[in-house]
């Protein structure tokens, strides 16, 4: 991949278009294997990415974000993009003025960051209000809100973030899922309940926030689904 190290190049002293094109090249490199999403963070691209979503223009931060979740793909790349402190200007990049892109590219990157044991709290802290903003938007695509509603699966893992996540509202958030029409989160709003579910002292709380009710309300044919539904009535009893 010896094409890498002059993109970042480019991406470091190039014009704002130049730095467009990159980011899309890298968008597009990262998108199917892990050969090159290695190449672009071992070139040490992620700091000009990081900086893109900082102040590049609107649509090189859209390219900047959709690099960096095909990166989050894989497990090596994921240490260096925390390392590299691309977390909060993730973040920050759907906060006030965005664009659909970023909408969905932040979320979707932010679940497979939340893979990594050593990102659960940090990203619990920082991402859990604005990824429930994006839930509860009624003009967000149901596919946004399923990367959204995954990255809070991922999440509810963690025992400290069993702590946290109830207290700030995600147990309401999930039953809000399983009332409504958006059928592609379900499934991962059953399994963030059901993680959560496994400290004691929330299993009253999904209880008294309609939990038990909208889980059985919930009609879908996905076997997985159906189980998730089974073992979260189990713990709640």
């Amino acid at each position: 991949f010896w094409v890498v190290p002059p993109l970042v190049e480019l991406l470091k002293y190039g014009t704002p278009t130049q730095k467009e094109k990159v980011c899309s090249a890298f968008w597009n490199l990262a998108v199917f294997v892990d050969p090159p999403r290695v190449a672009i963070v071992k070139a040490d691209a992620l700091p000009s990415l990081v900086e893109t979503l900082r102040s590049g223009t609107s649509v090189a931060k859209d390219k900047a974000a959709g690099a960096i979740w095909n990166l989050t793909v894989n497990q090596e790349a994921r240490s260096y993009i925390m390392k590299a402190g691309a977390l909060l200007p993730l973040i920050n990049s759907i906060r006030g003025e965005t664009t659909k892109s970023r909408q969905r590219s932040v979320p979707g990157a932010l679940q497979n960051l939340a893979i990594n044991l050593d990102a659960k709290e940090v990203i619990a802290k920082e991402a859990t209000e604005d990824l429930m903003k994006l839930i509860r938007d009624p003009n967000i695509d149901d596919e946004t809100k399923e990367y959204a509603t995954a990255t809070l699966q991922n999440l509810a893992v963690h025992p400290e973030n069993k702590k946290l996540l109830p207290k700030l509202g995600v147990i309401e958030c999930c039953v809000e899922i399983l009332n409504s029409n958006c059928e592609k989160a379900k499934d991962e709003a059953a399994s963030t309940l059901w993680n959560l579910s496994i400290r004691e002292e929330n299993k009253q709380m999904i209880v008294d926030r309609g939990g038990k009710e909208a889980l059985e309300r919930v009609r879908q044919p996905q076997q997985m689904l159906e189980l998730k539904k089974k073992l979260v009535k189990l713990s709640l009893g």
